[in-house]
């Protein structure tokens, strides 16, 4: 097994909800429902458990870890998450993902943190587009993180 990268999944929300995830039909997570009417089970794994995930990934040979989502921002104490994990012996580097809704708040933290490359998902830079695809009107605040991002100093490819 040559991949040296593991993706961590934080959770399946993204506080957005993209028309090529509804197919054009009312959206049943949003109310935590499938169409069926049963609950749709989404346990989500605990930073500990998660944690040890990548402790035993980096031990096997992993140098690069990046935390997605959903939104991996929206999850409360992501911050000393990404700091418990940029600490692990023999890592290399330790990524994000994010739609950068909330980024503006959290780009210094997550920094700070150890998070030394993020990746923005945007799909559009036209902000009738946006809300038209990502069904909520964040675009500004897109905008705002990418700036604060930005200001951070991230690494570029």
């Amino acid at each position: 097994w040559s991949r040296k990268q593991q993706f961590v999944n934080l959770l399946s929300e993204c506080g957005q909800l993209p028309v090529y995830y509804e197919g054009g039909e009312e959206v049943y997570l949003k109310s935590a429902k499938m169409p069926d009417g049963k609950l749709f089970n989404n346990t989500e794994l605990t930073f500990d458990e998660l944690y040890n995930i990548c402790v035993s990934g980096v031990e096997l040979g992993i140098k690069k870890i990046r935390i997605t989502g959903g939104e991996p921002l929206c999850r409360s104490g992501i911050e000393n998450f990404c700091r418990r994990i940029s600490n692990i012996d023999g890592l290399e580097e330790l990524t994000l993902t994010t739609n950068g809704s909330l980024l503006a708040d959290k780009a210094e933290k997550i920094k700070d943190a150890g998070v030394s490359r993020i990746n923005i998902s945007l799909d559009t830079l036209k902000s009738d587009r946006f809300k038209k695809l990502t069904g909520v009107d964040k675009f500004a605040d897109v905008i705002k993180g990418i700036d604060a991002a930005k200001k951070q100093s991230f690494k570029q490819n």
